[in-house]
Formats: structure tokens, C-alpha cells, sequence
């Protein structure tokens, strides 16, 4: 297979579980309550406003596929600064939005799927980052991939 084919086949598998995420009807696994609503609606937030952060500072390096599109060098502000994939980041803060809310083992089973599906897909898309921009590497070694750290960086 090609990158191409292997990067499709990344997103293609993320479109399923994210359909099924949200398509999975509500159930009654668990009560949603007023507090589980409230943390839904602030990861939702938080999911919702990362996400518009993250396009704003990637710009034109914006691609549906995990592939470099030879738009932009390697970008280490906003965001990126804080952790090297912070769309991922805010798809599963939403991802865990929609979970609570849904009452549903099932959904939970899934969330974690994407989750792995996007430590996968991360490992492979940085690989390719490395070969088109070299100096990924040196963003690689000080920036987390999902969870910022609590030490300052100099």
C-alpha cells in the first residue's frame, strides 16, 4: 500500500467510529446527570474551542489526510506549543462530550478504539513528518503528543 492508501485508510477508520459514536442511540447504562451533563458540555467546549485553535495556527498545513502537504514547516505555536497533535486532542475532548452523554458501554468501548486509532495513526503520520521536515524531530523530543506537560519548557 501506498502512504496515500495507508493515510485514507487512517481516516476512513476514524469516520467509522466517530459515525458510530454519534449515531448509537441513547441508552440507560448509566443515569446522565445534571453533573455528567455539565462535564459534557465543558468537554464539549473545550473539544469545540482547541480544535478552532488548532485550524487557526496550522493554516494552509490543514489536510483531511495525516500526510505533510508541503504548505507549511513544522508549527510549534498556539497549540502546538502545548502538545503536537491538538486536533486529535480536541476531537476526543468532544469525543468524551458525547460519550457521557450517551448512557452506553458500547460508546464508551468505541471512545477508546478512537483513542488507540489515533495513537496509531499518530505514530504513523509522525514517521512521514520526520522524512519531509527533519527538524520534526527535534519538535518531536520536547513537545508532548497528547497531554501537555506540567514542567515549563525553556
Amino acid at each position: 500500500m501506498t502512504h496515500r492508501q495507508i493515510a485514507w485508510a487512517f481516516v476512513g477508520a476514524q469516520f467509522v467510529l466517530l459515525l458510530a459514536i454519534i449515531l448509537i442511540p441513547q441508552g440507560d447504562d448509566w443515569t446522565v446527570t445534571l453533573l455528567v451533563d455539565i462535564l459534557a458540555v465543558l468537554f464539549g467546549l473545550v473539544g469545540l474551542g482547541l480544535g478552532l485553535w488548532a485550524v487557526l495556527y496550522l493554516g494552509r498545513g490543514l489536510s483531511a489526510l495525516p500526510l505533510p502537504n508541503g504548505e507549511v514547516d513544522v508549527v510549534s505555536t498556539g497549540p502546538y506549543r502545548l502538545v503536537r497533535h491538538p486536533m486529535y486532542v480536541a476531537v476526543m475532548a468532544f469525543v468524551i462530550a458525547l460519550t457521557l452523554r450517551s448512557g452506553r458501554w458500547v460508546v464508551v468501548i468505541l471512545s477508546i478504539a478512537l483513542g488507540a486509532l489515533f495513537t496509531l495513526k499518530t505514530w504513523w503520520e509522525e514517521a512521514r513528518l520526520e522524512e519531509a521536515m527533519p527538524e520534526y524531530a527535534v519538535y518531536r523530543a520536547v513537545t508532548p503528543r497528547f497531554i501537555p506537560s506540567l514542567r515549563r519548557r525553556a
